[in-house]
């Protein structure tokens, strides 16, 4: 798998549902391309978080059972448990993200998501087995995240809010720009093609304030634009009359 030069972006709980309620299919399938990288990127890290959890705790209470002395085993259970779910929090914050996202996809963008970077049925299978024990076993971590972001709130966005990924160098107000970057990583094959034609719903030539012919296209017959993206003008009846704006 290619390596993606990826960044992440914590957004505020408020924010994220309000982003949902307006957010296109495409600027969510670019979010999920993102989200699933890291996933499948952090399986390592998932399967040590797993087995440093549970190791920490049964060890734990061995020593508390066998020894006189209590304190090893709740220093081994208590620290071991702690350090291996803060390892974990990336893992079960992007698991979270990627479920939200993958539930407002429609049945095709669905199926983008699913095929990006030919990832088998059976990776997709242990990438689930590992994540839903790991997200049980640290409900108590978690609790405890959310109850010192009642005292610091800025810390509940840092470490309990959503959790996303975007290329370095975009801005996550723009997620349609980022197409041509994911396009460029043969990725989108699918999703360039699906939004080429998106936004070619509507191609008419007109002559330009300047007096020229030009070929300008719009995906919903009102603003209209230049192959490059360059906004040109705006309709009020499908493209048959064009007001440039430049």
């Amino acid at each position: 798998m290619e390596k993606l030069n990826l960044v992440d972006v914590s957004i505020h709980e408020r924010d994220w549902k309000q982003f949902r309620k307006t957010a296109t299919q495409e600027e969510l399938l670019i979010l999920g391309l993102g989200v699933k990288y890291r996933i499948i990127k952090s399986r390592p890290v998932a399967w040590i978080s797993l087995l440093g959890i549970v190791l920490s705790v049964v060890i734990g209470l061995l020593l508390m059972m066998t020894m006189d002395d209590m304190s090893a085993g709740l220093v081994v259970l208590v620290v071991g448990y702690v350090v291996f779910s803060f390892l974990a929090t990336k893992i079960i914050r992007y698991s979270d993200s990627y479920g939200q996202i993958r539930r407002r996809l429609d049945k095709e963008n669905k199926k983008l998501l699913k095929n990006a970077y030919n990832v088998s049925a059976a990776a997709d299978f242990f990438d689930a087995f590992v994540q839903l024990p790991i997200m049980f076993m640290t409900i108590p971590y978690q609790a405890l995240m959310m109850g010192i972001g009642m005292i610091a709130p800025n810390f509940a966005v840092s470490k309990n809010g959503v959790l996303v990924a975007i290329p370095k160098g975009y801005d996550i107000g723009n997620l349609q720009s980022m197409s041509a970057y994911y396009a460029s990583y043969s990725l989108l094959e699918d999703m360039e093609k699906t939004s080429y034609e998106n936004n070619h719903r509507y191609v008419v030539t007109f002559t330009n304030s300047m007096g020229c012919e030009e070929t300008v296209c719009s995906p919903d017959g009102i603003k209209f634009y230049k192959e490059n993206g360059e906004y040109v003008g705006y309709s009020n009846d499908n493209g048959k009359t064009i007001v440039d704006e430049r």
